[in-house]
């Protein structure tokens, strides 16, 4: 099974992007870790801990209050500080049963993946970029109440290092429908690239679409290059035998 990890920040795409991967690939599975997250945060021991640090305030129709957390650097880093190993095992034990229905891909996509060791564990790692002004757009369709403002806060609080990863792919996302349709092939590609030796893979490392073909064309380069050394040594070696 090949595992697809999909990273970004918020508004960014990946949702829609790993809905029309899986839809891409036969026998294909989404891990949505949000709602893993969510799920592990509203655990009743959870929520004791933080209303026990900072209130009633926390809570929204019993549950943890999103808008709150996200706006809050501190009580966000507290839940995940408590949740953040749970998280991992969960998506493990997940990632297991998915395999063990005999699914083809695994797709997991989440803002925190550079955050946690998951990302090393992926076949195929991707990273979506976007412009500002268009996530901020993409975050209005589902909470219309954010602005420029509370969506760099949110940011600001998620705080996923997203540079100290490399990727296999770099999508800058413009929302666009062809876009997407060229970056799922692009993908589909990659995960057939993945059946090349650890020499070859080395070459797409941390390649943007843009890079692709010049990443295939190292690979040609390369390739004759060796043909070539090995017509040498067989001349040099006929030479040698005259």
């Amino acid at each position: 099974m090949i595992l697809v990890g999909i990273t970004g920040k918020s508004g960014s795409g990946k949702s829609y992007f790993s809905k029309k991967l899986a839809e891409s690939i036969e026998k294909s599975s989404v891990i949505s870790i949000d709602n893993i997250f969510s799920r592990l945060m509203n655990n009743g021991q959870v929520i004791d801990r933080i209303v026990k640090d900072y209130g009633q305030r926390v809570l929204k129709d019993g549950e943890i209050d999103l808008d709150v957390i996200l706006n809050d650097k501190e009580i966000f880093s507290k839940i995940y500080e408590i949740i953040g190993k749970d998280i991992e095992s969960e998506v493990g034990r997940e990632i297991r049963e998915i395999e063990k229905n005999g699914d083809k891909a695994c797709i997991m996509e989440w803002w925190g993946l550079p955050n946690t060791d998951l990302i090393n564990q992926c076949d195929c790692s991707i990273f979506i970029q976007a412009d500002s002004k268009e996530r901020l757009t993409a975050l209005k369709n589902r909470e219309t109440y954010i602005t420029q403002e509370s969506m760099n806060e949110r940011d600001n609080v998620l705080g996923a290092d997203y540079a100290s990863k490399e990727y296999d792919l770099v999508v800058q996302n413009d929302y666009d429908e062809n876009t997407i349709t060229e970056v799922v092939d692009l993908v589909k590609e990659q995960i057939k690239l993945k059946r090349f030796s650890v020499e070859e893979l080395a070459t797409f490392k941390d390649r943007s679409i843009e890079g692709k073909n010049r990443a295939l064309n190292k690979i040609a380069k390369d390739k004759d290059t060796e043909d070539k050394n090995k017509q040498d040594e067989r001349n040099e070696q006929t030479e040698e035998e005259k």
